[in-house]
């Protein structure tokens, strides 16, 4: 939503990144997606720990996080910064993602009266999804 607010254009990662890419815009919801191969265990929405590193995308920059951050984290490594904002370089979907399943894809709403904004934007994603060939099983998972 950024690049799109300050005129830049989206950027061509694959055909299903660019998907949730653009139903994030139309939908106005973060929505970000893991490479299934890079990560280790389960994923855990959580605080951070104190001194703990994230490695943004896009970026060679570290940020060092405070125990207020919310962040979604695997057994190893932080994997989102702040919510659904930023994406790891560690685990994130690359145009070096040669494998066809992803691990999650996730969206975001503000509190619980977000969730029917949720189950549409999961719903256009699933849609446009099969659209271009994918087999599509989406869970919502309350929080």
């Amino acid at each position: 939503m950024r690049r799109v607010i300050k005129g830049e254009s989206l950027r061509n990662v694959s055909s299903v990144v660019d998907c949730y890419n653009c139903v994030s815009v139309m939908t106005l919801l973060p929505m970000g997606a893991y490479d299934a191969y890079k990560l280790k265990g389960g994923l855990t929405l959580r605080y951070g720990k104190e001194g703990e590193i994230f490695l943004p995308l896009g970026s060679g920059e570290e940020i060092t996080v405070k125990d207020i951050h919310i962040l979604y984290a695997d057994e190893e490594k932080i994997c989102c910064w702040l919510w659904n904002h930023r994406d790891s370089r560690l685990c994130a979907v690359t145009t070096d993602t040669k494998r066809r399943t992803f691990s999650s894809f996730f969206v975001d709403a503000a509190d619980e009266s977000g969730a029917p904004d949720v189950e549409k934007a999961l719903d256009l994603f699933a849609g446009h999804l099969e659209a271009i060939g994918c087999k599509v099983h989406l869970t919502s998972i309350p929080l």
